[in-house]
């Protein structure tokens, strides 16, 4: 529907200057809807800025949860192996199978999946996509420069007015173009995020359920 409304306000202002073809006219007639460019695009940004710090936030508070349950399943294994090991005190074999098992315990650690999927990662294609938006935001300001370097002389004034036409409509099809691309970039993030807490946390827990299993072992 804005794009429809855009291409209406164009074609009304095109056709206005084809009846008065003067510059400062144009200028007059086109500076509002850059400076409403402007101000949308800005808009844009500024939301998708928002989005990158809750994006990020998003996937650190992930990483954190899932810190927190592998060390709870980690502290729940050793004591099983302390409870056990006081249980079965009289028996030296038993003693000496458990005691194998709480070292392997105690060299578990959950510091992988912190270091691998949020400390020191970066996310410079977020990054790119957000900016993107904030450059596009400053670029209708030169529009007018830019056709009036283009078209400088007096008798080029129909050739400016496409110029600022064009160049308008180009904008908001990029602006579309970007604004699409971000969401993407976003929704690949958080996904290559949850992948990598999946296959991390899957290391951590297939070895807690291998000594889980040995200490069973140990006590039958």
């Amino acid at each position: 529907m804005l794009k429809q409304l855009t291409f209406y306000a164009l074609f009304a202002c095109l056709f206005q200057g084809f009846l008065f073809l003067n510059r400062n006219d144009i200028i007059a007639e086109y500076k509002p809807l850059l400076t409403e460019r402007v101000n949308n695009y800005s808009a844009e940004y500024t939301e998708a800025a928002a989005e990158y710090t809750l994006t990020l936030e998003e996937i650190k508070n992930q990483t954190w949860a899932t810190v927190a349950s592998m060390n709870t399943q980690i502290a729940t294994l050793k004591q099983t192996i302390v409870t056990a090991l006081n249980v079965s005190s009289d028996d030296d074999a038993v003693v000496a199978c458990l005691t194998a098992q709480q070292t392997a315990a105690n060299a578990l650690s959950s510091v992988a999946i912190n270091s691998t999927c949020w400390v020191g990662v970066s996310y410079p294609d977020l990054a790119t996509a957000r900016d993107a938006l904030h450059l596009l935001a400053t670029i209708p300001n030169g529009t007018i420069e830019a056709c009036t370097s283009l078209n400088p002389l007096p008798s080029q004034d129909e050739l400016f007015l496409d110029c600022i036409t064009h160049k308008i409509l180009d904008l908001d099809e990029l602006n579309d173009v970007l604004t699409a691309n971000f969401t993407t970039v976003k929704t690949e993030t958080l996904d290559t995020s949850v992948g990598c807490l999946a296959d991390q946390s899957t290391l951590v827990s297939e070895q807690i359920n291998e000594i889980d299993f040995e200490v069973t072992l140990c006590m039958s």
